[in-house]
């Protein structure tokens, strides 16, 4: 058989020429994608305006959750210099030590901020995380509607609704880990392109995705489960025998990559629940939507004032985000009446309002336990989900189905021309003022330079610190030395109940909701004596409660900044 030469080079230049036109749209949707990012931060700066003038000395959000989490950052870079293990440390919890695996760490941000820490402080890398969670994520819903409604403008609009919702802006004022929404969109693009090409590289960049988000946060492995389960008995991804048939390879790299990536803290996770009981849970039934949060600007939102309701609701400002606005949720229900493949998004949305209201009904602060919710029948079907109690947070679910349907709904209206583009554009923008949140808050405290003192003596000894928990971690993020206690996600119950029954440390430190602020029973000596055999050195205060060191016959070392600083002389 004699082989035709000008056919095996027709192929060859057909090939080339369809590479070459992949990687042009590739080359074309990469710089779309850049400009849309652009546009997405710069309204993000104006978010942010208040947080410019203070983005290097002080955190952005409050002041309990975020200086929990750049404490992180801090601890793994001594991770790093130190080469120990960093799932449990002995610089909390003196002198036991706690077990970190369940322990909210925002790995993909740690990894940034410890490349980034040679050039700026750890206070900045925090702040240039969260403030790019915002363009991020809307490029990753931009990303995902442009694969769903080809269409550029209205996959636009739509990361905004997401990008900026009011749980994301909640969020990021408390809780870093869940304010990185940007790699859930990426794990569904990703998987829907698996089911339409069925290539390798999609599986892979699902399953990448898959592990940032899981690395981010927990919370976001299960809202992506719970998300893929729902759209998968929509049949978004076709019927179940079609993936495992002509999709397998695909599957197989996801569920390979995702098992590499995120197999070993899962498994150390695990451990660590059925290991011990742990405290720290919070209460499911009030951290539970309200159901006029869905309906009512919440109090981080620029309108909260208007409003009273807000203040009757259980929970937190930061965790009521359940607000999703009228103008998208309007654009969802249009999309999803012009678009059947919207459909399953608007259920998604649903779903998760359902989920949000946790086990029992609230309605304006009145809570109506007569009824068991869908989370009620999950937690009794799933007991390990009783671990974290904040069903609110499956508002996630919500806030992502309607900006995603509500993409078709800018879809129609964008198809009709520069009429249609006008009237997407100045609905968004209603959409964006619906939602705009109050000025970000920060927090921070200033350093004494005797802290900063303490960091160059590298011998072995402990500081008592009786301030507000997150300042305790602020403040060891300038000595570098062990504390009693420590603010920690999940405490074991064993060195929580030690501590609650301590004689001597209990009255040093902060009051707690069991057993408020603690006298000292003991004899002075005796206190002294145990705080030297457990090589304690310094004891801080708040300069409000001196009271139990004095009694202790501690030295008074320094007073300034709003504490007071004892000494073991």
């Amino acid at each position: 058989m004699q082989f035709d030469r000008s056919s095996g080079l027709a192929k060859l230049k057909r090939r080339i020429w369809l590479l070459r036109s992949e990687y042009s749209c590739t080359l074309a949707a990469v710089r779309r994608t850049a400009l849309v990012f652009t546009c997405y931060a710069c309204v993000a700066a104006a978010t942010f305006w208040a947080t410019l003038a203070t983005f290097s000395s002080r955190i952005i959000g409050g002041s309990i959750d975020p200086p929990q989490t750049l404490w992180g950052f801090w601890w793994w870079h001594a991770v790093r210099l130190h080469r120990a293990n960093p799932f449990f440390t002995r610089l909390l919890w003196w002198p036991d030590g706690v077990p970190l695996w369940l322990q909210s760490w925002d790995l993909p941000a740690i990894v940034a901020s410890t490349s980034l820490s040679w050039l700026i402080s750890d206070v900045a890398t925090y702040n240039l995380v969260l403030f790019l969670s915002f363009p991020l994520a809307g490029a990753g819903c931009f990303v995902l509607c442009r694969e769903l409604w080809r269409d550029d403008w209205a996959a636009a609009l739509a990361g905004l609704f997401y990008a900026f919702s009011t749980y994301h802006v909640a969020h990021a004022q408390m809780q870093l880990h869940l304010a990185e929404l940007q790699w859930s969109p990426l794990f569904f693009y990703g998987v829907i392109r698996l089911t339409k090409y069925g290539r390798t590289y999609d599986g892979l960049l699902a399953g990448g995705a898959l592990s940032l988000a899981c690395l981010a946060s927990i919370y976001h492995l299960w809202f992506c489960l719970i998300a893929f389960t729902v759209l998968a008995a929509c049949g978004v991804f076709g019927s179940f025998r079609e993936l495992l048939s002509d999709r397998l390879g695909p599957l197989v790299a996801l569920a390979a990559t995702f098992a590499l990536c995120c197999g070993w803290l899962l498994a150390g996770i695990t451990a660590s629940v059925f290991a011990e009981p742990y405290v720290g849970r919070h209460d499911t039934v009030r951290f539970s939507a309200d159901l006029q949060s869905f309906f009512v600007p919440n109090a981080v939102t620029a309108w909260s004032r208007w409003f009273d309701m807000p203040g009757r609701w259980t929970g937190t400002a930061f965790e009521n985000a359940a607000y999703i606005g009228y103008v998208p949720l309007g654009l969802a229900v249009f999309g999803v009446t012009r678009v059947p493949r919207a459909r399953p998004y608007l259920w998604l949305a649903s779903a998760g309002a359902l989920l949000a209201l946790g086990p029992w009904l609230h309605i304006g602060g009145v809570i109506y336990s007569g009824l068991t919710l869908p989370e009620g029948w999950l937690e009794a079907l799933l007991p390990p989900l009783r671990f974290s109690g904040v069903p609110v947070r499956y508002t996630w679910l919500t806030t992502f189905g309607v900006a995603v349907a509500a993409g078709a709904g800018l879809h129609q209206l964008c198809a009709r021309g520069l009429k249609g583009r006008t009237a997407a554009v100045l609905l968004t923008v209603i959409g964006l003022v619906e939602v705009w949140p109050q000025a970000f808050p920060t927090a921070g405290w200033t350093v004494p330079d005797i802290l900063r003192t303490w960091a160059s003596d590298t011998s072995e000894w402990a500081v008592v610190d009786g301030t507000e928990p997150s300042r305790a971690l602020w403040n060891q993020m300038a000595h570098h030395h062990p504390i009693i206690g420590g603010y920690v996600t999940r405490t074991p119950e064993k060195l929580w109940d030690a501590l609650e029954a301590d004689p001597v440390l209990r009255p040093l430190l902060p009051a707690t909701a069991s057993s408020g602020d603690v006298p000292l029973t003991v004899p002075a000596e005796q206190a002294r004596a145990f705080l030297r055999a457990r090589r304690i050195r310094f004891v801080i205060v708040p300069e409000v409660r001196t009271n139990v060191p004095s009694q202790m016959g501690l030295v008074k070392l320094y007073h300034g900044e709003g504490l007071v600083i004892f000494a073991m002389y």
